[in-house]
């Protein structure tokens, strides 16, 4: 799934395989690093260490990967991996909905986003600005894929469902708990105005 969005956005297969692998099997100290961020044990206590975004792109960096089409594929793997969650969490019906895809995919941008930019809580000496640096360095494809190519990311949307649903994933998830009340909203006028208990 990972791939085949990444090739419909213009990344090649070979590139989106390489990062995938990269930051799923735990390569650069942490699985998901980038959103996630290495840890430490401070007396039983684990707590993180550095910043995920700074570890990633030293790892791109040190495999000779650090370009534009590698972070977009850096960015593009979270942003997925968020929509699968969310998937995977609220039933495949999600990507039956046009509201409820853009309102997912508008929530993951800002989560990955907020995980990537997360640079002050750290218990390790480290220099800000890099973390920063680093930070901006996968948000701003993060940013530029959400903006340039949202029909892919729906259309993404309906890939990951589709995938989900032969792993086994319900169609209502917990949507199954709030559709009657998502019924008497919309009839009372009220359907785009509600908050929904995922996003």
């Amino acid at each position: 799934m990972h791939r085949t969005c990444a090739e419909l956005i213009g990344i090649s297969g070979d590139v989106a395989n390489f990062v995938d692998r990269l930051i799923d099997l735990g390569r650069c100290e942490a699985h998901d690093v980038g959103v996630r961020h290495p840890a430490v044990d401070l007396g039983g206590v684990q707590t993180p260490a550095v910043s995920g975004a700074e570890v990633l792109v030293g790892c791109l960096a040190m495999q000779g990967r650090l370009d534009g089409v590698h972070l977009r594929a850096a960015a593009l793997h979270h942003l997925l991996d968020c929509v699968d969650g969310k998937v995977g969490r609220y039933g495949t019906a999600l990507a039956g909905n046009a509201f409820d895809v853009e309102r997912a995919l508008a929530r993951c941008l800002s989560e990955v986003a907020d995980r990537l930019r997360d640079v002050d809580m750290y218990v390790l000496p480290a220099d800000r600005a890099a973390a920063r640096e680093a930070a901006e360095m996968l948000t701003k494809p993060l940013y530029d894929i959400y903006n340039d190519h949202r029909d892919v990311l729906r259309r993404c949307v309906t890939l990951i469902a589709e995938e989900d649903a032969s792993k086994g994933v319900e169609p209502l998830g917990v949507y199954q708990y709030y559709n009657p009340l998502r019924g008497l909203l919309t009839l009372c006028g009220e359907e785009h105005r509600w908050v929904k208990p995922f996003l």
